[in-house]
């Protein structure tokens, strides 16, 4: 109920405009834990709504984690919601995080550390298949869509 109340009440901040005006951590129940969220400027609110978004990614990654040993590569961790997922499955197993995006990065490290997840590895940088300093094209500061490729 309480979780409910507080997706309501960020989503409605949230639609205002309000929401870019607090600097506050709330608790998020996630499977056998409670995470504390940061909600910096209207980052993070995110977090309360995105498992009725994708619904299918904990059960999915739950079958993938049983079925096979090693890490959890996460590319582009935006700012957590794949890390959410991973550790709603309960599943204890390494996670690699890759985000270029500074803001989103920048978010995903206070998210870790508010949640004393040290056994994470978070590398602050793009993937590719060379080395290089590229553009990053966003529609927004945490923007999902980010990409090296302008009007992908």
């Amino acid at each position: 109920m309480l979780t409910t109340l507080k997706r309501l009440l960020v989503s409605a901040l949230r639609r205002t405009n309000v929401l870019r005006w607090f600097n506050v951590s709330l608790r998020l129940q996630c499977a056998d834990r409670s995470l504390r969220v940061p909600l910096l400027g209207g980052i993070g609110a995110g977090h309360f709504s995105w498992a009725r978004r994708e619904p299918w990614l904990s059960p999915l990654l739950r079958v993938l984690l049983q079925t096979k040993s090693g890490a959890l590569l996460d590319v582009g961790t935006n700012i957590g919601q794949t890390l959410i997922a991973h550790l709603e499955t309960g599943i204890p197993s390494d996670y690699i995080g890759f985000e270029p995006n500074h803001c989103a990065a920048s978010y995903f490290e206070r998210f870790s550390r508010a949640n004393r997840l040290d056994h994470l590895r978070f590398v602050p940088v793009g993937l590719s298949d060379r080395t290089s300093i590229l553009k990053l094209f966003r529609n927004g500061e945490v923007s999902a869509g980010a990409s090296t490729v302008e009007g992908f």
